[in-house]
């Protein structure tokens, strides 16, 4: 279950889940939650806990994020592989290049990149053009939780 409050105290919305819920994440504006359970359904939630759509995933999603426009989620799953999906749950594109479990997946600021990092000890950028890695760096430990600020640069 996962329950939002403003920050005077006030609980915002409410979501429940058949199964527990491994990872969610906000909207750029703010306006809908994704969430995704142990069975691999991804949801997507207005902030009145109204779900608005789901879509069965692959198995062993670990985390997922917006793009910057909204419009597309990106996760990061157990089988080594990062997906795309615009928003009514159409694979857009599939990222195959780690050798273990990737546990953390963000875009760039201008969705032109993606960063991933995983059990594999290394973090990669995928330039979304190209469908590969446009760089990677090796021996960081298990990659978990990365996150690209405004300015691009990114933070481990």
């Amino acid at each position: 279950m996962i329950k939002v409050w403003n920050l005077s105290g006030q609980q915002l919305a409410e979501w429940k889940s058949e199964t527990g819920i491994t990872s969610f994440n906000f909207s750029p504006d703010g306006d809908r939650v994704a969430t995704v359970n142990e069975n691999s359904i991804i949801k997507l939630w207005d902030l009145s806990g109204q779900q608005l759509v789901q879509w069965k995933g692959e198995t062993g999603i670990t985390s997922l994020s917006f793009s910057p426009d909204g419009q597309c989620l990106a996760t990061a799953e157990e089988d080594g592989i990062t997906r795309l999906w615009n928003l009514s749950g159409e694979q857009l594109h599939r990222l195959k290049r780690h050798q273990g479990s990737v546990n953390s997946v963000c875009f760039s600021p201008n969705q032109q990149l993606i960063a991933t990092g995983g059990t594999d000890e290394t973090v990669k950028i995928w330039d979304l053009s190209q469908k590969h890695p446009a760089r990677w760096k090796t021996d960081h430990g298990t990659v978990y939780p990365m996150a690209m600020p405004c300015g691009g640069k990114l933070k481990i």
